[in-house]
């Protein structure tokens, strides 16, 4: 892990599975929580993270003392399309994150997600997804239905702009072509 810098006492070196957790903290508040979930080390076809990666995630949760929080995973959390991975597809991994979300209150949720080879915005159930892929590699032609917006069927990234006097901000995706912009959702904090 030299090469992307991550200190030797790192506690991913001690246990296994990479996830971690970034804050982004401005005047002294927590403006970002970035939960970054490891969706391989653990993955089988009931569970995508597995026992000790629930626990850590419901703990800092419950904990969050983030004006957003962010979750993000190289899977898809929510879609329908039979051809792609997703939390839904992992047994119950998408109902245990939705209500972990629910009971602990959990407020201004973004998930991101990548992997399936085009780009498209979710909402569903007070949720947020973007999902964003590939920047280099094919584009899939698949048919993913995003709530918002088309799917971006070439090379494209997703983006968040952060707002931090404000408390607001935009999510969406940017076609590598054009330099345009897709599927925006402007989002005042709560």
């Amino acid at each position: 892990m030299e090469l992307y810098q991550i200190k030797n006492n790192d506690i991913r070196y001690k246990r296994d599975g990479i996830y971690t957790l970034y804050d982004l903290v401005y005047h002294d508040k927590v403006k970002a929580r970035f939960f970054l979930l490891d969706v391989r080390t653990f993955k089988s076809n009931l569970d995508i993270l597995g026992k000790s990666q629930w626990e850590w995630l419901e703990n800092n949760i419950k904990n969050s003392p983030a004006e957003i929080n962010i979750l993000i995973s190289g899977t898809c959390f929510i879609n329908d399309n039979s051809k792609n991975e997703s939390w839904t597809k992992h047994g119950w991994s998408m109902k245990k994150l939705e209500e972990l979300l629910e009971n602990y209150h959990l407020k201004n949720v973004l998930l991101l997600s990548g992997d399936i080879h085009q780009g498209k915005v979710t909402v569903k159930n007070h949720l947020i997804e973007v999902t964003s892929s590939p920047l280099t590699s094919k584009v899939s032609n698949w048919d993913n239905h995003p709530l918002v917006g088309k799917p971006v069927k070439q090379n494209n990234f997703g983006f968040i702009d952060i707002d931090l006097a404000r408390n607001n901000y935009h999510t969406g995706l940017v076609d590598l072509k054009q330099g345009k912009f897709h599927n925006i959702i402007n989002f005042k904090l709560k």
